[in-house]
């Protein structure tokens, strides 16, 4: 009997270990899709991963957006114009956020074609 039991619990403890492996590590590290670190740190990524960097700060302000209108909706204890308003608000501060972080992202790509092309100038 004690040789089954700790036989389960070195299965269980190797499965813990081989299930740490892998994509999950990677993004408790803080590395998701198939970027490296170094990519989120000034490193040369690609115009793809740049705008799946985009797309997920868009996403993650839509869903915080989401969450705070849905909150103000479901309290019952503000009138509900009180809540037409808050809510107006809040899809005011979602549209200025969402149009300040696509200004961000294509400034960014126009100020490194502009150094790419200052720098290359001349090479061709």
């Amino acid at each position: 009997m004690k040789k089954l039991l700790v036989l389960a619990l070195s299965l269980v403890t190797l499965n813990t270990v081989f299930a740490q492996s892998g994509r999950s590590r990677d993004v408790i590290l803080g590395r998701e899709d198939d970027r490296s670190v170094y990519d989120r740190h000034g490193g040369s990524g690609s115009y793809r991963t740049e705008s799946r960097e985009l797309d997920r700060k868009l996403d993650r302000i839509n869903r915080y957006y989401d969450r705070q209108i849905l909150e103000v909706r479901r309290n019952r204890y503000i009138r509900q114009g009180e809540a037409n308003r808050q809510i107006r608000q809040l899809e005011a501060r979602r549209d200025r956020e969402l149009r300040d972080a696509r200004r961000d992202f294509y400034q960014d790509q126009r100020a490194g074609y502009e150094y790419r092309n200052r720098r290359n100038n001349g090479r061709y």
